[in-house]
């Protein structure tokens, strides 16, 4: 009988992300298990544009480095309480139109 590969085999050998080298290869499904997350959260990061991968032979890969900048980048911005957002588009318009009334050239 044939033996089943374990994909996280070397995530079960070194399941502390420090101990992983900053620039080693680990596929989606080890930096999932690494991070914390499911495979989709990080396929989802990877289509955003917010975590580097490269695919290689057909494997879709990251690196632990890029996996811990993701994970632990800024934190997300929250609005004050009774602070009501400003519609740049809006704001843009209004100095639009005061500069053009304000145009002696107009």
């Amino acid at each position: 009988m044939r033996r089943r590969h374990d994909p996280l085999i070397r995530v079960r050998r070194r399941p502390d992300p420090a101990a992983w080298p900053s620039d080693a290869p680990i596929t989606v499904t080890e930096a999932a298990a690494l991070a914390g997350v499911g495979e989709t959260s990080v396929r989802t990061a990877i289509r955003r544009g917010l975590l580097p991968s490269a695919r290689i032979a057909g494997h879709l890969l990251v690196t632990p480095s890029g996996v811990a900048a993701w994970r632990h980048g800024p934190a997300p911005r929250t609005r004050r309480p009774g602070v009501r957002p400003v519609d740049r588009r809006a704001a843009d318009l209004e100095r639009l139109l005061a500069a053009l009334a304000a145009d002696p050239k107009s």
